[in-house]
């Protein structure tokens, strides 16, 4: 009897082991495909939010074709998508010109818990004209002309349009009572790209697809898969202007010291070596402390020879005129000026000038102002002119602006002046620097600069077959 219960017993624990055993391998395989397909319910929904902030892209940037302007690049940054008061996910969008032959390239990037899926779509079009956006920045703009004085005229102030900003701008639009009209668009565009040289392009740190990117467009530099890399430290982690500290003016300096000037950068579309490298034997056009350039006459420092295309300051900058000598004015003597003036200061211009085939292009790391009375052909702008400031940019009393002001801080026009010479015109560029032509850009733009696309056409996206029998505009999706 003993046995026979002992039997039962072992036979009942055996029972009871082999069936624990089973229920686990079923609850561990339910689990299992349970967050297989959890994850696989992940992917799906960063996919459908991917495409989603890449159809979010196309209609911004559809609204500002209907406007025939569009301004590339364009930011959606990272925006949660909420469902019954819960964050389900997030995604971000970037739509850049990818320098090709009109095509422009939309990335949207969707993450859901751990799940991340990433969009490219390119789209083809057609613009009749490229240039700078004629006036923006990511501070505040504010623009006032000067109400009259007894018999003396006001003095007012007159802008193309778009005008964006991130933040504010005043008056919103044209604005009598303060002098003030702009003739296009003025918008607060919070996606606004800064300017930033940590990371000027994707950058291939040594060749081995190790490469640098400023993947949240807040200035700073994520490395992807880069260790022990010597170039990366060279390039974001040396104090190269030697001023006891690290930071984003050390970025400055090598962007167009050491990168732009290389005749290697596909940047530097002269293929020629620029000369602003310290470290060559040669650099005759990198200039160390504060310099002043401009017309002797009226208390300028010297012309810049015709041959010099950029130069680079490691100082502050003043300018009178115009740093070379310029066309059909009094001072002139008929050479055509194109001349591009890096500071890594404050650059300080009385009043540019130059005629309608000529450009001056100011860059600064911290501010710039313009200013002085409209006086004709002897001191107005009369010719293109494009500034980019890492800082403000500043212009008061007169003159006028064909080309494109751009801040990384505010922007403040100010006549201060009743009179028609305080008048200041704020234009676009003009189709004689048509920038669809790489030769007529500006020679080291800032990564990030606003360009516009004049007269934007999106090509047919329903797509019949063209005259060759092909699909060619057809908008070419990829994902990852």
């Amino acid at each position: 009897m003993l046995r026979r219960n002992g039997f039962v017993m072992v036979f009942s624990l055996t029972i009871v082991a082999v069936l624990s055993v089973l229920a686990g391998t079923i609850v561990s395989l339910g689990c299992g495909e349970a967050m297989q397909s959890k994850t696989r319910n992940d992917r799906i929904s960063a996919s459908y939010l991917a495409e989603g902030g890449a159809e979010r892209m196309f209609a911004r940037l559809n609204h500002m074709a209907d406007l025939n302007i569009v301004s590339l690049p364009q930011h959606i940054s990272e925006t949660n998508v909420v469902v019954d008061g819960k964050t389900v996910g997030k995604y971000k969008v970037d739509a850049y010109d990818t320098g090709g032959a009109g095509v422009f390239t939309i990335v949207s990037t969707a993450t859901v818990n751990n799940a991340q899926k990433v969009i490219t779509v390119r789209y083809g079009y057609e613009n009749n004209s490229k240039n700078g956006l004629p006036v923006g920045c990511l501070g505040g703009i504010t623009m006032r002309g000067t109400p009259p004085l007894l018999f003396i005229r006001a003095s007012t102030v007159s802008a193309d349009g778009p005008l964006e900003s991130a933040t504010s701008i005043n008056p919103a639009g044209t604005d009598p009572s303060k002098y003030v009209t702009y003739s296009g668009d003025a918008r607060i565009n919070p996606e606004l790209g800064k300017s930033n040289f940590w990371v000027h392009e994707p950058f291939n740190t040594d060749g081995n697809s190790n490469y640098v990117k400023d993947v949240n467009h807040n200035g700073e530099a994520v490395i992807e898969e880069a260790a022990n890399d010597e170039e990366r430290a060279a390039f974001s982690a040396d104090d190269i202007n030697s001023d006891g500290k690290v930071d984003s003016k050390d970025a400055f300096v090598y962007y167009y010291t050491r990168y732009l000037s290389d005749p290697a950068c596909p940047a530097n579309y002269t293929g020629t070596d620029l000369g602003m490298d310290p470290t060559k034997d040669s650099h005759p056009n990198y200039y160390t402390g504060d310099q002043n350039f401009g017309e002797p006459l009226l208390g300028g420092g010297g012309y810049l020879s015709a041959d010099k295309r950029i130069v680079f300051v490691n100082g502050n900058v003043e300018i009178v005129l115009n740093a070379q000598k310029y066309r059909s004015s009094i001072f002139t003597d008929g050479i055509e000026s194109d001349i591009v003036v890096v500071s890594t200061g404050n650059i300080s211009i009385a009043q540019p000038t130059n005629d309608s085939n000529d450009r001056l292009t100011l860059i600064a790391y911290g501010n710039i102002d313009t200013g002085s009375v409209d006086l004709g052909k002897i001191a107005s702008i009369r010719g293109n002119l494009v500034v980019w400031a890492g800082g403000d940019f500043d212009a008061n009393y007169g003159g006028k602006t064909n080309g494109s002001i751009m801040a990384n801080g505010a922007i403040d026009v100010n006549t201060l002046l009743p009179s028609t010479l305080c008048d200041r015109e704020l234009r676009k560029g003009t189709n004689y620097y048509n920038w669809n032509d790489p030769a007529k850009m500006p020679l080291g733009l800032p990564p990030g600069f606003s360009v516009n696309l004049w007269d934007f056409l999106i090509k047919n996206e329903v797509l019949s077959e063209d005259s060759m029998g092909t699909n060619e505009y057809r908008p070419r999706w990829q994902s990852q």
